[in-house]
Parts: structure tokens; C-alpha cells; sequence
């Protein structure tokens, strides 16, 4: 079975693009910055117009691990949805954002995780029925990390890379809303350009937790 880490880096490299003749390579987030704003739809549909968000995304380590090229083009894309989704989100409603939360990418890193005690410093912050949305990865919760969102009512949401237990924290309604990558990803039609909406109406797959009820 893929890892998890293998298929960020796998679609990480469809952002890889060649830039003329000069043989360097850019990142084109126009792709994910469109998963961002179908993740804010859907957001706010969730949260009723309105409500305190706190984004979840990546940072490199150093100037050194932004260098490396898988890295470079994660943190790109993960900071140009987190725009893009907060701007779009805005347009939706009445919304208010907490400081965004960085994780930490270093040249090596493949499974990006939450600092232990993260939810200490966030949820003290954050009002009663508010949302955190990540870019990145979800942290890793026992039964007490998961009673601590419930006590706030908070929703947890993840969009781009979807955790092997999803489907158990959906059902579990431990998440409240998956904007993620369908495993597998279906092929490119052969012939035909997509635009980043195509894209992401291929590539995505929305997954609301009240959806997800086991027969």
C-alpha cells in the first residue's frame, strides 16, 4: 500500500511544471489554490455563513530545506490554498481568523506531524463551535485530544491528503468535513488540458462525516 507520504509527493509533482527553455522548474498552485476555494464552499456551508476559522499549513524548516525540490513545492502549494481559501471564505460570509498555525517541513521530512502539545496552544484561542481546517496533515488524538474538541464543539477539517483512518474518523464524526485526494487518483484524459476546476472535480472528492454513516 502507497503511504501517505509517497501520494503528497506524488501530487506534488503534477505542480512541477517546466518554464521555458531555461530548464528550471516552477510550482503551479493554480490547481490547488481551486481545491482551496471548493474547500471554503464547502466550509461554509458547514458552518452556517459564519464563525472563527484557524488554518492549519506548511512551513520548511529553513531557507536550506525550501531549496529541496519536493519541499519547495509542497510549502508553496500549501501556503497559496491556505490564501486562497481564506480569501474565498471571506466572500462566503461572516468569518474571522485565528493566527495561522504552521507545521514544520525539513529537507527529510516525509509524514509531516503536529508538535505533542499543539492543542494546548490552540484551542484556548478558539470559540466555541469555531473550525480548524488543515493543509497539512490532522494531529495524531487520543480519546482525550477528541473530548477536548468536542468540549468546544470545534469542527476539525482536512483538505488536500486524506489520513489512512479517515473513513474511522469520519464515521466517528472526529472529523467533520474531508475536501481530499480520491485514492487512486483517476488518469488525465488523454489529449485535453484541464482547467484547475477539471482538476479538481477529478482529483477530489468531498466527504462531509454526516454522509458517511456506516449501512
Amino acid at each position: 500500500m502507497k503511504t501517505i507520504a509517497y501520494l503528497l509527493l506524488s501530487v506534488a509533482a503534477t505542480l512541477l511544471l517546466a518554464a521555458g527553455c531555461s530548464g528550471k522548474r516552477k510550482t503551479d498552485v493554480k490547481p490547488f489554490q481551486s481545491l482551496a476555494t471548493k474547500a471554503a464552499m464547502e466550509t461554509a456551508q458547514l458552518l452556517g455563513k459564519q464563525g472563527r476559522v484557524l488554518v492549519v499549513s506548511e512551513r520548511a524548516e529553513s531557507p536550506q530545506a525550501m531549496q529541496a525540490e519536493h519541499v519547495g513545492s509542497i510549502v508553496k502549494a500549501s501556503a497559496a490554498q491556505a490564501e486562497a481559501f481564506k480569501s474565498a471564505l471571506t466572500q462566503q460570509g461572516a468569518f474571522t481568523f485565528a493566527p495561522d498555525f504552521h507545521l514544520i517541513r525539513g529537507a527529510m521530512t516525509m509524514d509531516i506531524t503536529w508538535p505533542a502539545n499543539a492543542l494546548d496552544k490552540i484551542l484556548p484561542d478558539l470559540p466555541e463551535g469555531a473550525a480548524i481546517v488543515s493543509f497539512a496533515s490532522l494531529p495524531s488524538l487520543g480519546d482525550e485530544g477528541h473530548a477536548a474538541l468536542r468540549a468546544k464543539k470545534i469542527h476539525l477539517i482536512v483538505v488536500g491528503q486524506a489520513p489512512k483512518n479517515l473513513n474511522e474518523l469520519l464515521d466517528a464524526k472526529r472529523v467533520s468535513l474531508a475536501v481530499v485526494f480520491r485514492q487512486p487518483i483517476p488518469p488525465a484524459p488523454e489529449g485535453k488540458t484541464e482547467s484547475p476546476e477539471e482538476w479538481v472535480a477529478r482529483v477530489a472528492e468531498v466527504l462531509p462525516a454526516a454522509k458517511l454513516a456506516a449501512p
